[in-house]
């Protein structure tokens, strides 16, 4: 008689085995509901932990209902208990790691420092980049760390030396528009606190230590690996495969890896760890087969170990960074299999990794890659486990499932999903596990002996093999999605929708989920009525990019500053805020004149955003457009659109700024450029009472040589807005011109201290909202 819950089969005859195979179903079937219980609640709890992780850095209240919505699916504490934790946990670690003995100014304009080098510093022709852990400030001691940039050619660093130098400190700002990339949380994820610059006169090597000898003999392997290798791009492709140095790399071949969606191949992932402790792995199972006297010991159980010891070998040469923790993680509970007999399921593993890592560095949630590497995993094992094919189909299978898996967490941070993607990692991944990896290796093996040249040179010949097809395939770039998400609910509800569907396999799912993963791709926008118009004046730094939109247009008036090191704020800000907000046609770029903190980033947004029309006060500059002093006025949903005349006999190019009026309704706004006082009482005397605006942006950012009292009288503003950037050399906005609108009761707003600005013209009068509302 066998009993299992409630069924009670009598097996003495054969015509009962029909029923003995229902009650072995239904007892095979219980098992593995119960062993789905053991393994998924412990994934829930480590959800939850994350969550509770997440909540202590980004404070978004959505999280809490996490661990409430885990506590319906399975009763009890466990949940609550893990988000409240991670709470803790990181309290205590931030605590740890707080800056001490620093001021609480966000600028200090002269700081003496003694510290150490505590990263390979990037060494360029114009510019020595590193993190030094300040010990001393001012001759007092401290503990913080600072993002050090060493302008010229200055001293050769080591990681681990320890340094002396007088540098002007600051705190870094938080992102100061909707979209782009936020530069405080990239380095709060590494610890740094406050950023710097010097000169090499003022920076002095004290001593050469090995405080960090770990990065010490990654830089020195990498710099000798440079210095040997015949192509600099051979060369900086195997610092980063090999030490998980990227600082070599062009910023052209960061794009190329990022159009083919073969960035994950590019820094040390768990791929490479996995591959390199799986070659291992075989290499010494094949080996001690062959010894008779190490027949005691059974060759799977030596073979994890050294598999493990390479992992951590390896992961330790990469930087100890979150994929290379998680695949070491996995290689331990493999080896954790073969010695202790006990068997540790995929999603197990995946649990144990994600727990050290947070462990080790609660920062990682600040990080990208840690929920890029996490979910890679995740998807890859859902979809292995669903697919029933194998071979070539199966393979094709994961690639597809990886792509739509990653797509959404890509445009979220990337802006970009990128369809030929597959194309290029089905040829990319096997080609560098199968080639460039392992040649990178024997390339540093081999440096010492004579034989390196001959190894160096077929490991180009691969990597220039591997990036000639990642060029062809980056033609096909035509066909990849460029969309951003302002915010995570868009990229959520895309990840889960699938996700559902998949999991509970029920047809009558299929219509709603796939219409909730088209509906993330079209959000709910702000819509704009006829005669109403929404002005953005950007956080552009020291420069000037303004968006104004309309019902059914956009222009942009100005496009900031381009960077003498490389990058332009079109690149960097308007790009970025245009596709948050959904824009997919650019109607009218006007460069207001030819300096370059308002025409640097025209080339990029022309590049992404090639507009309907271009306006600018010197076409013969440009090549290109119209003269914005003869362009007649226009109208677009209501909306009037003006360029004030009467500066353009003026042959400063300042003063010959193409200074724009838009008009909706009840208020207005103008935009003068950088015109100065003389263009200022010309327009004036001309303009008259033309120039009457709700709101002025004020010219050449609020510089002593405009907003004169003639000027500010004609234009009679209730609002005016500053573009500065924040600690700008020119100390812009001047006293004078801030004393100016203090004594006409006119309220100001500066970029540098709310972040981008925003202003409503239509009917009414309603108050310009600041994107912060204190940066200070």
């Amino acid at each position: 008689k066998v009993k299992f819950g409630q069924i009670d089969v009598v097996c003495s005859r054969v015509t009962n085995c029909q029923q003995t195979l229902r009650v072995l179903r239904w007892n095979h079937a219980s098992r593995r509901v119960r062993t789905s219980r053991q393994v998924y609640a412990p994934i829930m709890e480590i959800i939850c932990f994350l969550a509770g992780m997440m909540f202590f850095y980004f404070h978004a209240l959505p999280l809490l209902l996490l661990p409430m919505l885990c506590s319906l699916i399975k009763p009890g504490i466990w949940f609550v208990a893990a988000f409240l934790l991670a709470l803790g946990f990181g309290s205590v670690h931030e605590w740890f790691t707080r800056p001490q003995g620093m001021p609480h100014d966000s600028v200090i304009t002269r700081a003496s420092l003694t510290g150490t080098v505590a990263s390979i510093p990037t060494v360029t022709p114009i510019k020595t980049t590193f993190d030094l852990q300040i010990e001393t400030f001012n001759g007092q001691q401290a503990q913080a760390r600072a993002a050090i940039t060493c302008h010229g050619v200055c001293p050769s660093l080591l990681s681990g030396d320890t340094v002396s130098l007088t540098a002007r400190l600051r705190v870094p700002r938080p992102a100061g528009n909707p979209a782009g990339f936020d530069y405080r949380r990239y380095l709060q994820s590494h610890h740094v606190g406050w950023t710097g610059t010097t000169r090499p006169d003022r920076l002095n090597i004290v001593r050469h230590g090995r405080l960090y000898s770990i990065q010490h003999f990654r830089q020195t392997l990498a710099a000798k690996l440079a210095e040997r290798t015949p192509d600099p791009v051979s060369a900086a492709i195997m610092q980063a495969l090999v030490f998980g140095v990227t600082g070599s790399l062009d910023k052209s071949l960061w794009e190329l890896f990022r159009h083919t969606g073969t960035t994950h191949l590019m820094v040390i992932s768990g791929a490479h760890i996995g591959l390199v402790s799986g070659i291992i792995y075989r290499l010494f199972n094949w080996l001690w087969r062959w010894l008779p006297w190490c027949a005691l010991w059974p060759a799977q159980r030596v073979a994890s170990i050294f598999a493990t010891l390479f992992a951590f070998g390896y992961t330790l040469l990469s930087g100890f960074g979150a994929p290379g923790v998680r695949a070491l993680v996995s290689c331990v509970c493999l080896s954790v299999q073969f010695l202790g007999n006990r068997r540790i399921v995929a999603w197990q593993s995946w649990r144990h990794g994600m727990l050290v890592v947070l462990l080790l560095e609660p920062h990682s949630v600040l990080m990208p890659g840690f929920y890029l590497s996490f979910l890679a995993v995740a998807v890859l094992m859902l979809a292995a486990a669903l697919l029933p094919e194998k071979g070539v189909r199966k393979w094709l299978g994961l690639q597809f499932a990886c792509l739509m898996g990653l797509m959404p967490a890509s445009m979220y941070w990337f802006s970009i999903a990128t369809w030929s993607g597959m194309a290029a990692n089905l040829v990319a991944i096997p080609m560098v596990g199968m080639a460039v990896l392992p040649l990178s290796f024997l390339t540093v093996l081999v440096m010492p002996f004579p034989g390196f040249s001959r190894v160096a040179y077929v490991s180009d010949a691969v990597i220039q093999l591997l990036l000639g097809f990642l060029h062809l395939i980056d033609r096909l770039s035509f066909i990849n999605v460029e969309q951003s998400f302002s915010g995570w609910l868009e990229p959520l509800c895309l990840t889960l929708a699938p996700v559902v569907w998949i999991l509970l396999r029920d047809k009558a799912l299929c219509i709603p989920m796939l219409l909730l993963g088209i509906a993330c791709f079209f959000p709910p926008l702000e819509k704009l009525h006829p005669q109403e118009a929404r002005v953005d004046v950007l956080d552009a730094g020291q420069g000037l990019a303004v968006v104004v939109r309309t019902a059914h247009h956009v222009l942009v008036y100005d496009t900031g500053a381009k960077f003498w090191t490389g990058g332009d704020m079109g690149r960097f800000v308007i790009i970025p805020f245009l596709r948050a907000m959904g824009v997919k046609k650019l109607d009218t770029v006007i460069v207001s004149h030819t300096d370059l903190d308002h025409r640097g980033g025209l080339e990029s947004l022309e590049s992404v955003f090639p507009p309907s029309r271009f306006i600018s006060d010197n076409p013969a500059f440009y090549k290109k457009g119209k003269l914005c002093h003869t362009v007649k006025p226009w109208e677009w949903d209501g909306v009037h659109f003006a360029f004030v005349r009467g500066n353009e006999a003026f042959q400063d190019k300042n003063n010959r700024s193409c200074v724009l009026k838009v008009s909706a309704k009840e208020s207005s706004m103008l935009l003068p450029g950088d015109i100065e006082a003389p263009a200022e009482r010309m327009l004036a005397a001309v303009a008259g009472s033309g120039l009457k605006s709700t709101v002025l942006v004020l010219a050449h950012h609020g510089s002593k040589t405009s907003s004169t009292a003639t000027f500010l009288d004609a234009v009679a503003p209730d609002y005016g807005i500053i573009s500065a950037g924040f600690d700008n050399i020119y100390h812009f906005p001047h006293p004078s011109v801030t004393k100016a609108f203090e004594n006409r009761g006119i309220p100001m707003y500066v970029t540098a201290r709310c972040g981008m600005v925003s202003v409503y013209l239509g009917r009414g009068k309603r108050e310009p909202v600041c994107f912060h509302e204190n940066l200070d």
